[in-house]
């Protein structure tokens, strides 16, 4: 049975622990990403999710109409942030004009974000499981 050796020499100069510190903080900024994105479909599903349980509502509740269009809405500024975050992705901050303009895209992503949560506390108070159209087939009523 062999046991692997392990060499506890430092090799590394400044520079090094400082690229392997940046390396270390990219992977958390990468796992912080995935986890607000995984996050944020979560939230997408859920909008889909009460979107179809209001639909399935009888049209003459007085709220109808109000819960699509702040689901919609909901749903729709999500889809904006994404593609925002996406271009945000895409670029490459190598001037300082490039920098300002994705700090402005980020704090606009920041505001739709705030948005959204609001939203959803408005739409979490209301009750979207009330009463729920039922169809009554014509051989059943007497």
């Amino acid at each position: 049975m062999e046991i692997n050796k392990v060499d506890v020499t430092n090799n590394e100069g400044v520079g090094d622990s400082i690229f392997s510190f940046l390396r270390s903080f990219n992977s958390y900024a990468t796992k912080k990403t995935v986890g607000q994105g995984a996050l944020d479909l979560a939230l997408l599903a859920a909008n889909i999710s009460k979107l179809t349980a209001v639909l399935d509502r009888n049209k003459k509740d007085t709220v109808y109409y109000i819960l699509v269009v702040i689901i919609c809405l909901s749903i729709g500024l999500q889809l904006i942030v994404g593609v925002l975050m996406g271009v945000i992705g895409k670029m490459d901050l190598k001037t300082e004009q490039q920098r300002k303009v994705a700090n402005i895209l980020n704090n606009i992503i920041t505001v739709l974000v705030s948005v959204i949560c609001a939203i959803n506390i408005v739409l979490s108070v209301i009750d979207i499981s009330a009463p729920i159209a039922k169809q009554v087939k014509p051989s059943e009523s007497s």
